[in-house]
């Protein structure tokens, strides 16, 4: 669960001009939309929100396999050097 708080509040950090275009967006259709399109806006403002965490929690999940690969590898090499020695 912390992971997905973290992955949010970083989405909003990084990507802040992407939240606030669909959030003025979501807004605008809240008042210019016809009644029952004002739902669709507000879904369809929450799923792009969505999408812009989920991609956001995608690249952090990436940067931390890329880390542990990068960690074994050096553990790998020290090894193979002290086996040298």
């Amino acid at each position: 669960m912390n992971d997905v708080i973290s992955a949010a509040w970083q989405s909003v950090k990084n990507e802040w001009i992407k939240h606030g275009v669909n959030t003025g967006a979501g807004v605008t259709g809240q008042f210019v939309l016809p009644d029952w399109f004002t739902v669709l806006g507000a879904v369809v403002t929450l799923s792009v929100s969505c999408m812009i965490g989920f991609k956001t929690y995608k690249e952090i999940q990436v940067v931390r396999i890329e880390e542990k690969r990068a960690r074994i590898a050096l553990a790998h090499e020290s090894k193979r050097s002290s086996d040298k020695v």
